[in-house]
């Protein structure tokens, strides 16, 4: 397949100045939005027991767990902060989730290795636009999951992860290349029965687990292991055709080193699925001056398919903090409560059984339905389309493609920093927080990351 070969040839030669400006900064934002959301949730139990797991199995110190300070490998360290950037539904969307995986990744080998930061931003963008582009291939014909029962977003990442290794490890072509198709070997799957049902692996399996695999495939390609050259395509037991029933290998090189992933970033503002983030934006603009919940008598939600799937199951059974992120009904709940944004604590597990507990709030998540929209088609899979019937029977409705973060609708600089410091501020403190917003604005110029992880490190 020359496409994939064409694709690593790209990403072993890309150099900063072939990167646009604006690409650039969007890359820095990024890192700044991922290192939000990952010390909002450093202390949080789960990770705790994941950092004592790890002990178990790996005593090295090579890279720092951030805000807590423990060393682990470069893989461990990844695959620990990976997780952490995930718990909280709340990093970006670019290219699915890739940045889950490819930025702790870039920090902890930078960290090891000394890496300057107009390195770790190539390698960012390097692994943002191939785990976008393995997307784009095959997304549109992949197999249900009662014939191919693993989710979208691991393949991605160990796939995007691989090249953001292979990049910082220096790779040539052949060893990009074979870094590819090594990593179609290791592929971290997460099931999607593990997904829809909250599992408290799913962030693992998101995120920490790809990130790790990527940076193994990387380093087996620069050791001269290597797997089958057509592990991608083969007809006899490739991966592509076991996931998909057909692609389009062009969009590996389509418009290569023209379009960019990261020119319109997704981003979140509330805590949750990103399917339902549009449904939320709309139920609280066209709720803003309803204070009496009993006046709204039911809120209808139409979306694309796979995200009616993801996020339209029963309110019964939402035990854990992940079910509760991807269950629209608790959401929107949840948003109508505060009338704003979700936020961490609304979906953290020790709130979920005074929510459901509450029967006003279990009264406003009855009144919500979820439907597919078959019409939505996979370049509309965030629109939602949603209509609120209130008493007297006055309907509102609205169509929207893109929540507030997404596309046309893209997040200001100021609404990030925003984010970034609500978030972080009360773990580092003002002072510190303040500290790495400043450095990660100037992370093109920076000498080694290392500056970047001691602020983040207690």
């Amino acid at each position: 397949m020359t496409q994939l070969r064409d694709l690593a040839e790209w990403a072993a030669t890309l150099t900063i100045d072939d990167i646009p400006d604006e690409v650039l900064t969007q890359a820095a934002w990024c890192v700044l939005d991922l290192l939000g959301v990952t010390v909002a949730a450093s202390r949080d139990d789960a990770v705790t027991r994941l950092i004592a797991a790890e002990r178990t199995m790996d005593d090295s110190r090579q890279a720092r767990v951030l805000v807590r300070g423990d060393r682990f490998s470069v893989p461990a360290a990844a695959r620990i902060n990976a997780f952490t950037s995930s718990l909280t539904e709340l990093a970006d969307n670019v290219s699915v989730h890739a940045n889950e995986a490819n930025i702790p990744l870039a920090l902890a080998y930078g960290e090891h290795h000394g890496v300057n930061g107009a390195d770790v931003l190539v390698a960012v963008v390097v692994g943002a636009e191939t785990a976008r582009r393995l997307h784009d291939v095959y997304y549109d014909a992949k197999r249900p999951a009662s014939e191919f029962p693993v989710g979208m977003t691991s393949p991605l990442n160990t796939f995007g992860s691989a090249f953001t290794a292979a990049r910082l490890m220096g790779a040539d072509p052949q060893t990009m290349l074979d870094t590819a198709n090594v990593s179609f070997n290791l592929i971290a799957s997460a099931l999607d029965v593990t997904v829809m049902r909250g599992s408290e692996l799913k962030p693992m399996l998101f995120s920490g687990w790809p990130s790790a695999c990527g940076y193994t495939a990387a380093t087996y390609a620069a050791h001269g292991l290597t797997a089958a050259p057509d592990s991608f395509f083969s007809p006899r037991g490739g991966w592509l055709p076991g996931a998909a029933e057909v692609w389009n290998a062009d969009e590996f090189t389509r418009d290569l080193g023209t379009r960019w992933e990261l020119q319109r970033p997704d981003r979140k503002r509330h805590a949750a699925c990103g399917f339902s983030h549009s449904a939320l934006d709309s139920v609280l603009d066209l709720t803003r001056d309803v204070t009496d919940m009993d006046r709204i008598e039911r809120i209808d939600v139409g979306l694309f398919p796979f995200g009616a799937q993801t996020v339209g199951g029963p309110a019964d059974g939402i035990t854990t903090s992940t079910a509760a992120k991807f269950n629209l009904r608790y959401l929107i709940a949840s948003a109508l409560r505060c009338g704003s944004v979700v936020a961490i604590g609304d979906t953290a597990e020790g709130t979920i059984p005074d929510r459901l507990a509450d029967p006003e709030f279990v009264k406003v998540m009855d009144k919500v339905t979820v439907t597919a929209n078959e019409e939505y088609g996979f370049a509309r899979r965030f629109t939602s389309d949603v209509r609120v019937r209130l008493a007297g029977g006055e309907e509102r409705t609205a169509v929207l493609d893109h929540a507030r973060g997404r596309g046309d609708n893209q997040l200001t600089k100021t609404e990030l920093d925003e984010k970034y410091t609500t978030l972080a501020a009360p773990v580092l403190g003002d002072e510190r927080a303040e500290q790495v917003r400043r450095v990660v604005d100037e992370l093109v110029g920076v000498a080694d990351v290392t500056t970047l992880v001691d602020l983040l490190v207690d």
